[in-house]
Formats: C-alpha cells, structure tokens, sequence
C-alpha cells in the first residue's frame, strides 16, 4: 500500500507502482481522506495520525492480504520514496 503525503495524490504513485507490481508486489496506492475525490471529513481531529493509520489497516483487512512489509526504497527518478512504521496496531508487521 502507498500511501502519499500533504499535499500529493494517489497518482503520486504512477512510476513506482509498475515497478513494484513487476517484482511480484500487490499493490495500489488509495488516496489518503480529503484528498482526490476521497470522503472529506468535517474538523481538525478526524486527520490526526491514529485515524490515517486506521484508514490504512482497513483497507489492508478489506484487501485480504495477510502480510505486509515495510521498506525503504529508492524507486521511480531516484527520489527517495518510503514507507516508515508509525501507530500501526500491533497485528501488522508494519505498512507501506
């Protein structure tokens, strides 16, 4: 799962997908809520960090994958496109 920053889209994603897909990776790029055409939530507190990973956890569980890793990784123009581990509950092994 990728997933972008403030203030980028899903389709910050476009290079680095095919390249992830073509080493055998699962994997989609959502956008994050308030961004695209995603649900835009009402107050400050509905984008605090433990919602966002929330989010991510359900769209990981609706996905039916069982595994996720988390990496580091120079991919698409050489800029320096990662994952880090945040609040992630403690069944995950971390997110994308």
């Amino acid at each position: 799962m990728c997933l972008h920053g403030f203030p980028e889209l899903n389709y910050s994603w476009r290079e680095q997908m095919p390249l992830l897909a073509a080493k055998g990776y699962r994997v989609w790029a959502p956008n994050q809520r308030g961004y695209g055409a995603s649900s835009r939530p009402g107050g400050v507190d509905a984008y605090r960090a433990d919602r966002l990973v929330a989010d991510a956890a359900a769209l990981f569980d609706a996905s039916g994958g069982d595994e996720a890793h988390p990496d580091r990784a120079r991919l698409g123009r050489g800029r320096s496109r990662g994952c880090s581990r945040s609040t992630a509950p403690a069944r995950s092994s971390g997110w994308w």
